[in-house]
């Protein structure tokens, strides 16, 4: 079985291409490279330096005949939508359009596509927050991913295309950049190992679902393997970034020193968790790693590889 993996050089995408190569999928990875590292991209899997959005995407995935897409590649940033929609869309929608029409003939088994929870249902009036609440993104980031979403509903009514989307919560563990502003667990985690400030926005108390990354690959496998439709993917439990802060302090054995900032966004959620229900009940999923676990091996890893 052959599974495209875009985006596989990146945080996710990489530690998804481990996981696949365990169960011995054949992997090909598609990435450009943007914000992705090529050593994370493993030897046994191909790699090709590319763009989603490039002319040279419909011809390579008809040659490779994948059995799976997993489309991972994407601008993730919140503050770089708002300061360019257009920029975002040019990547975020217009390359996954490039990738389904590439495979919309093809008799691919599935077209998993990595979205967003908490981008998508903006302030939800639920916490957690079931996939059958409406979608209300209030940034130009969600509201890309809620797009890329509706299109793919429309290739599989008219297509017959499988599709899955995974809309995922706050993801974190080894590999994730310090410079993406999803990556506050990441960011916290260089900060904290130097004995730096760890900035505080708006007070630190808006509420993010934590998932380790290693959870998350499961759950999109699981799905890519057994399901179709819309998935959330989090542990439904709500952490502050202040509270986030202070169980780091505890694992590195001093208090952690706060800097509060002004918020950093208008468009940043007061709250956000998933109800994740839907995928313990039809793919048989669920978290396995505390937060205090997660956070201990994300800072052993990051201790080694880039301190």
């Amino acid at each position: 079985m052959k599974v495209v993996v875009t985006g596989g050089a990146g945080f996710i995408g990489s530690h998804l291409v481990d996981s696949l190569l365990a169960r011995n999928y054949e992997v090909v990875v598609i990435d450009n490279l943007s914000t992705g590292v090529r050593k994370n991209v493993p030897g046994r899997a191909k790699f090709h330096k590319l763009d989603i959005r490039s002319n040279k995407i419909r011809p390579l995935l008809k040659k490779i005949s994948p059995d799976y897409v997993c489309h991972l590649a994407a601008q993730v940033s919140v503050t770089a939508s708002q300061a360019d929609a257009a920029q975002d869309a040019d990547i975020n929608i217009l390359g996954a359009l490039n990738l389904a029409e590439a495979v919309k003939t093809l008799p691919i088994k599935k077209f998993l596509f990595a979205s967003s929870g908490g981008a998508i249902y903006g302030e939800a009036s639920l916490i957690p927050t079931p996939e059958s609440e409406p979608a209300e993104p209030l940034s130009a980031y969600g509201l890309a991913k809620y797009t890329v979403e509706r299109y793919l509903d429309y290739y599989e009514k008219t297509f017959g295309l499988p599709v899955g989307v995974a809309r995922l919560s706050n993801i974190y563990g080894p590999r994730q950049l310090t410079s993406a502003e999803s990556g506050v667990v990441s960011i916290f985690s260089q900060k904290i190992l130097r004995d730096e400030e760890l900035p505080l926005h708006g007070g630190g108390e808006q509420t993010r679902d934590y998932l380790y990354v290693a959870d998350t690959v499961g759950g999109i496998v699981s799905l890519m393997e057994n399901g179709r439709g819309v998935y959330n993917f989090g542990t439904g439990i709500e952490i502050s970034v202040k509270e986030l802060a202070k169980v780091m302090g505890q694992i590195v054995g001093r208090p952690p020193r706060v800097a509060y900032a002004p918020p950093r966004s208008q468009v940043e959620l007061g709250r956000s968790a998933l109800k994740c229900d839907q995928a313990r009940k039809d793919l048989n999923w669920r978290p396995q790693t505390k937060l205090e676990q997660g956070l201990h091996l994300t800072l052993d890893w990051f201790k080694k590889e880039v301190l």
